[in-house]
């Protein structure tokens, strides 16, 4: 996809009233919009704002959109119209355009009308200029800000210019907030595994170093993380080991909750890019779910997940799920098999989707479709 690199406007020294006045509201739009972008403990949420903001911001953005890069792979992580995220889908399957080269080198680019280079594939979807701008953290460009615009040539010199300073502050805003959240997850698993150490060395009357021994041995035998399975303890207040043991054979063999207690993932190893999901969902597994989603997205194919050993989900769980379908169809146009769902499942996504009643063929598809799946 050909694009074309627009030249920064040349600087021109201000001395008169005017220039100090538009110096001015050019701070004070920019001291605003980084208050209105940054969302304390809720990245999703600030890239949201970024994209908002970057329509309410630059004069020639009709739409706009994020890409971020993890692992090799772009995708879209917020925008403020379908449009925004199918010009994204169709650059990440080119494996060029401007939202990849701003995301994947950190340029700035501009392309005046998108759908002269590519119109059998662009033009349907009615956008035409693009500016790029991308978002560079302390490791380099980690993805950009892509403004779309209707009508060709719709970006001028100062839309450009203004579009670079505020993918600084968007990167800023982007970067602090990631970090409070992984600080903030830092904090709550260690606390988290201190409190469930405490409960083995009370009950067992172990050393601190003794005690998570055990419960680190105990994740290992039930292919659990240890932060769930301590959120687990503390959570339920249960112990690791039967009751009517010796302590000697606690120790050596290191007994965990009843089979199925847990949440257990596994992959399917039949072929497809999926997962088994089997015994109770709840509020300490889904860290776990979640991570294991996610790498499931990374895939860029069609997901299937067996439930059939599924016992137990609550709400929050089937949200992951149909958050999961949405993010897998927004990238690439993939779906979410769920093979096997338990009848409160079916009955929750049907709540979640504001759908009166799902198909209850087998697979479920999502995103639904009350056609039955090919």
């Amino acid at each position: 996809m050909p694009v074309h690199v627009r030249p920064e406007p040349a600087r021109v020294a201000e001395s008169n009233d005017t220039g100090r006045a538009s110096h001015y509201d050019t701070a004070a739009l920019f001291a605003d919009v980084a208050q209105r972008i940054t969302v304390r403990g809720d990245l999703d949420a600030t890239f949201a704002a970024v994209a908002a903001a970057a329509v309410a911001v630059i004069d020639g953005c009709d739409l706009a959109s994020i890409s971020v890069r993890r692992r090799r792979r772009i995708t879209t992580t917020a925008a403020t119209d379908q449009a925004a995220v199918d010009v994204d889908r169709i650059q990440y399957r080119l494996g060029d355009g401007p939202c990849v080269r701003a995301a994947s080198n950190g340029e700035l680019v501009v392309v005046e009308d998108i759908a002269a280079v590519a119109a059998e594939t662009i033009a349907p979807t009615k956008v035409h200029a693009v500016l790029s701008v991308p978002l560079v953290g302390e490791d380099g460009p980690f993805g950009s800000v892509n403004m779309y615009a209707r009508t060709p040539g719709a970006f001028t010199d100062a839309d450009v210019a203004l579009a670079r300073l505020y993918g600084t502050h968007a990167a800023l805003a982007v970067t602090s907030v990631e970090k409070e959240c992984h600080l903030r997850e830092a904090l709550d698993t260690r606390e988290t595994i201190g409190q469930a150490v405490g409960l083995m060395m009370e009950r067992r009357r172990l050393a601190p170093d003794h005690a998570f021994q055990v419960l680190k041995r105990a994740s290992q035998d039930r292919n659990v993380k240890v932060r769930d399975l301590a959120r687990w303890l503390v959570e339920t207040g249960d112990d690791l080991r039967p009751a009517a043991r010796g302590r000697a054979q606690d120790e050596a063999q290191v007994a965990a909750p009843a089979k199925g207690a847990l949440l257990r993932i596994d992959a399917l190893g039949d072929g497809r890019p999926g997962l088994r999901i089997a015994g109770e969902l709840d509020l300490s597994g889904r860290g776990s779910l979640a991570e294991a989603l996610r790498d499931l997205e990374a895939l860029g194919s069609d997901a299937h997940l067996d439930l059939s050993e599924l016992r137990f989900i609550d709400v929050a769980g089937a949200r992951l799920l149909v958050q999961a379908a949405d993010r897998l169809h927004h990238t690439d146009g993939s779906r979410l098999f769920l093979h096997r769902p338990p009848p409160v499942l079916v009955q929750v996504t049907a709540l979640l989707l504001n759908v009166r009643e799902l198909n209850r063929s087998d697979p479920l598809v999502l995103p639904y479709s009350p056609e039955p799946a090919s």
